[in-house]
């Protein structure tokens, strides 16, 4: 589990084979719905990337098509194991 802000992913790619440090794309990226988005706004507001998608919503509970892509630095979230 990827943990943002309270926000609970169960998919994520880790860019650490595609990227360094030094491109600043060192972190992971997730996908989320038009309904996921719009309930996370607040939080996700400037991590979006709008329009990008193309696979299944990853936030935990979620399994429709996704709409954009979200990015995160590996120092703004958590991974834990699913209980």
């Amino acid at each position: 589990m990827l943990i943002y802000k309270g926000i609970k992913f169960d998919d994520w790619v880790d860019n650490k084979d595609n990227y360094s440090e030094e491109d600043g794309l060192d972190g992971y990226w997730c996908e989320i719905c038009n309904r996921c988005y719009k309930e996370f706004a607040d939080k996700l507001y400037e991590k979006v990337v709008k329009g990008a998608a193309c696979g299944t919503c990853s936030v935990y509970g979620c399994d429709r098509e996704a709409d954009h892509y979200v990015d995160f630095e590996r120092n703004e979230v958590k991974i834990t194991e699913v209980a």
